[in-house]
């Protein structure tokens, strides 16, 4: 990541604290985790969201940041054995993570670094072809579909279909 988008995301950290939470919501994602969805108050940014993963016994597992104001999500059995989260923790892009492992891979669209990248939000799973459809947006608003060969999700670079 470049040096800009760190201070971007340092200055985004400052309003993660329980006087800017507006509203909470509670999900069983599987057999073994709950996670609780925070809202977050940002001056001069849209509202900034957080995740928290916890396991049966009230433990905290892992904190998931996303840089916006809503946190759309989909947590799928994959026909690999494993489960995992798909979510957006950055807006222009989508991240993986393996709840077994809680290993995190994210990927980002191909105009990301210029700020105009697709936002994604809303996954769909086909175990039967393992293949990944994501609803998006693009910088524009209009609607995108794209498609990904899911067969190994834990890939840096998934193979995307045109």
């Amino acid at each position: 990541m470049s040096s800009q988008y760190d201070n971007y995301i340092k200055n985004l950290n400052q309003f993660y604290n329980k006087d800017n939470i507006f509203k909470s919501e509670s999900y069983v994602i599987n057999s073994k985790f709950t996670m609780t969805i925070d809202y977050y108050k940002a001056e001069n940014h849209p509202n900034i969201t957080k995740a928290t993963i916890y396991n049966l016994l009230d433990k905290k597992v892992i904190e998931l940041n996303r840089n916006y104001s809503n946190f759309p999500f989909i947590t799928i059995k994959h026909t690999n054995g494993n489960e995992y989260l798909i979510y957006g923790e950055e807006y222009q892009g989508f991240t993986i993570l393996n709840l077994n492992t809680l290993k995190k891979i994210n990927h980002y669209s191909q105009f990301y670094y210029k700020r105009k990248g697709d936002s994604p939000y809303e996954w769909k799973y086909d175990d039967k072809n393992n293949i990944l459809y994501i609803t998006a947006c693009d910088y524009y608003g209009k609607e995108l579909y794209l498609i990904y060969d899911f067969e190994f999700p834990e890939e840096r670079s998934l193979p995307q279909y045109r």
